[in-house]
C-alpha cells in the first residue's frame, strides 16, 4: 500500500508512486499552517487539487497539466504550489511543476467593471426566487445589505440587531471562514450608515424583541461563512454573470458613492480602511476621474451667489 492513513501522517517506502489525493490529504495532516483561515483555504485548495487529480501519481503530473490546472483554479494555486514545494522536500517528488508557471496576471480590482444598481436589484430578486421563504428573504436582505453598506461578508455574518441604530450600523466584529468571531478587519470596529434601502430590506427579518445574530440559516442558527459561500454559488448560477463574487458588491457600493460625489475619504471610512481614501481612489481612480472632473466644470461653470456677471 502506498499510503498508510491522514491519521498516522505516514507515507510508504515507494513514495514515488504516491496518488495526488493520497498526498494531498497527508499534506493536509502533517503541514498545518498556523493561521485557521489559511489551514481553512489551503483545505479548499488540497480537496479540489485531489479530486481533479485522483490517482494520479504525484510525480508524473506535467508543468503543462499545472498551468492549465492554475489557469483555472487561481485561488487555489498558491496552496497546491507550497504543497509540492514540502513534496519536493519530502523526496516525493524531484520538482515542483507549478514553481513560477508566471500566469497572466490581471491589474485585480482596478480591472473592475462594477456591478450596476439593477443588476444589484436583480441579484436580489434572484436570491428569493432560489431560495424561497424566510430564507430567501434573508438573502435578498444580505445582498442589499452588501451593497448599500459596503461591509464585509465576513462583518455582515456577525451583525446583531443591537448594532442596527436609526440610520447607523455598529461594525463591531467578524466572523471568520473557519467560525471564530474576531474584531474586523485591521481591528478597525467603526459605526457606518445604513441607507434607507438597506435598512428597509431588514424589516421583514425582524420580529416583535428580536435579538442575536441578524443573518440565519432555515434551521434558525447564526449563518456560517461557509453556509453564505455555498448558498451564494447557487444564487450566482441564474444570474447574467455566473462567475460574479460576493465582494463585488463591496465594490459596488465604492464605486457608487464614487460616482455620485462622495469624497474617497468618507468613502474609506464606510469601508472600514485606515488609510484616508488612498486604497478607494488607486482601485476605483478611473472612477472618479469623471465625476471630479464634472465637480470641478461645475464649481467653475457656475456663478457663486452674489457673484458679479462681470467677474468670469
Amino acid at each position: 500500500m502506498v499510503y498508510s492513513s491522514a491519521k498516522s501522517a505516514v507515507l510508504a517506502p515507494e513514495q514515488e508512486a504516491v496518488t495526488s489525493a493520497a498526498f494531498a490529504d497527508y499534506w493536509l495532516s502533517s503541514y498545518p499552517r498556523p493561521a485557521a483561515s489559511t489551514r481553512s483555504t489551503y483545505r479548499f485548495a488540497a480537496r479540489r487539487f485531489a479530486r481533479d487529480f485522483g490517482d494520479q501519481p504525484l510525480a508524473t503530473l506535467t508543468r503543462a497539466q499545472a498551468a492549465e490546472w492554475a489557469a483555472r483554479h487561481r485561488w487555489a494555486a498558491g496552496a497546491v504550489r507550497a504543497m509540492f514545494t514540502d513534496a519536493v522536500n519530502k523526496g516525493v517528488v524531484k520538482q515542483n511543476p507549478f514553481a513560477r508557471l508566471r500566469l497572466p496576471r490581471t491589474r485585480g480590482r482596478r480591472d473592475l467593471v462594477p456591478l450596476s444598481v439593477s443588476d444589484v436589484a436583480e441579484l436580489a430578486a434572484v436570491a428569493g426566487r432560489v431560495h424561497p421563504g424566510r430564507y430567501g428573504v434573508t438573502w435578498t436582505a444580505a445582498i442589499l445589505l452588501l451593497a448599500w453598506t459596503g461591509v464585509r461578508p465576513g462583518e455582515l455574518l456577525a451583525l446583531e440587531w443591537q448594532d442596527v441604530g436609526p440610520g447607523t450600523l455598529a461594525v463591531r466584529r467578524s466572523l471568520s471562514q473557519s467560525g471564530e468571531l474576531t474584531p474586523p478587519k485591521n481591528g478597525f470596529e467603526r459605526v457606518v450608515a445604513l441607507p434607507k434601502r438597506a435598512a428597509d430590506a431588514l424589516l421583514p427579518l425582524q420580529s416583535a424583541g428580536a435579538s442575536g445574530r441578524i443573518f440565519v440559516a432555515e434551521s434558525g442558527r447564526p449563518l456560517a461563512y461557509w453556509m453564505l459561500l455555498r448558498d451564494w454559488c447557487v444564487i450566482r448560477k441564474r444570474f447574467w454573470k455566473s462567475t460574479v463574487h460576493l465582494y463585488e458588491l463591496r465594490h459596488f457600493c465604492a464605486s457608487y458613492l464614487l460616482a455620485t460625489g462622495v469624497s474617497p475619504k468618507v468613502i474609506a471610512l464606510q469601508l472600514g480602511h485606515r488609510d484616508g481614501g488612498q486604497l478607494v481612489l488607486s482601485t476605483y481612480g478611473h472612477l472618479y476621474t469623471d465625476e471630479a472632473l464634472r465637480q470641478i466644470r461645475s464649481a467653475v461653470d457656475h456663478p457663486c451667489p452674489g457673484e458679479p456677471d462681470g467677474a468670469r
